[in-house]
């Protein structure tokens, strides 16, 4: 699979074959790790795996925070191309179908921002967010 900066919602033969294809020189992968079911499992995933800036405070969960972390962190790698991958998306939306929107919002979200020199003081970076699906959605 070819780097493509965006969102993709690739079929899990697909994503297991970028896992395989796409980390190299110059491309940070970060892997939601499977089986996030709620909003805080979607916390603790994100904390444990992204990188963050400012450091998430975890006191009360705000999406607001995280998205905000999120960008900060990613803007703040050295490497050019990042990857964030997720196999069962699917999963939160059927435990947690409020938290899987917003999270589904923000990881849309962060592939526009942190390429707009605008948002990143001109170090911008290519994101490419993978989410596995049984099957792929027309």
């Amino acid at each position: 699979m070819q780097f493509v900066a965006g969102v993709h919602v690739v079929t899990k033969p697909e994503l297991a074959d970028a896992l395989d294809s796409l980390p190299g020189e110059g491309v940070r992968l970060v892997r939601l790790p499977v089986g996030i079911q709620s909003a805080a499992g979607f916390f603790d995933a994100v904390t444990k795996v992204c990188p963050l800036n400012p450091p998430l405070e975890r006191v009360a969960d705000s999406w607001d925070a995280l998205s905000d972390s999120m960008f900060g962190g990613l803007t703040d790698l050295d490497e050019a191309r990042v990857v964030i991958a997720w196999d069962d998306p699917d999963v939160l939306a059927e435990g947690d179908p409020e938290a899987s929107r917003i999270a589904l919002a923000i990881l849309s979200g962060l592939p526009d921002e942190v390429a707009n020199p605008e948002f990143t003081a001109g170090l911008t970076k290519d994101l490419m967010v993978l989410l596995g699906a049984e099957q792929r959605s027309s």
